[in-house]
């Protein structure tokens, strides 16, 4: 975040003002973005100790948590978050990915969907559960994920060539013509497309 930039001011702000909550997790999140991810925890954690519902700081500990690879303390820290009333888009992906990670496809897209709820426009739910329905094998439900996918992220050759290929699997003509329309001009040069609209 562009705001946290100033490391310097966040510093003297924090200095001037050990009172204030904001300004002290703000501080850890100009020491994150800084990349002085030791100097961050301690002063997340010193926030958190004071004020364990502090939003700011719960979501900073959480990043941290996941710059450790610590997933599990990541998971606990979102949580903890969510039940402060830190609901939000990026919560409910955090969250998802990790349950994911996991292997725990229901959690993960209950996540997502939340995610989706939150913020219709944002394509990153859709793909993540699109992938982990590619490796399950749901075809049928990866579909349904891409379909929605290639309209946000019409950008997406990879994502819009996979769903042509599941929708000829599954002799869906209308849907390969569409969609595969959809894919000629992000990738109007694939052979293996002009086999799947041949």
């Amino acid at each position: 975040p562009e705001r946290y930039f100033d490391l310097d001011a966040r510093q003297r702000r924090a200095a001037a003002h050990p009172d204030d909550v904001e300004a002290q997790a703000a501080l850890a999140v100009a020491l994150l973005v800084e990349g002085k991810k030791d100097a961050a925890h301690e002063q997340v954690e010193a926030v958190l100790a004071r004020h364990p519902r502090q939003k700011l700081a719960l979501f900073t500990a959480a990043q941290l948590a996941l710059a450790r690879n610590d997933r599990t303390g990541a998971a606990r820290r979102l949580k903890e978050l969510l039940a402060a009333g830190g609901d939000g888009y990026e919560v409910r992906l955090m969250l998802g990915r990790l349950y994911l990670e996991q292997g725990d496809l229901a959690g993960g897209k209950k996540q997502l969907d939340l995610a989706k709820k939150l913020d219709p426009e944002r394509a990153r739910p859709w793909m993540l559960m699109a992938k982990v329905l590619d490796r399950a094998g749901k075809k049928g439900a990866e579909i349904t994920e891409l379909k929605v996918l290639v309209k946000l992220d019409q950008q997406n050759g990879a994502a819009a060539m996979r769903l042509v290929e599941l929708l000829a699997e599954a002799r869906d003509w209308r849907g390969v013509r569409e969609y595969g329309q959809m894919a000629y001009f992000i990738t109007p040069a694939s052979a293996r497309l002009h086999l799947l609209l041949a």
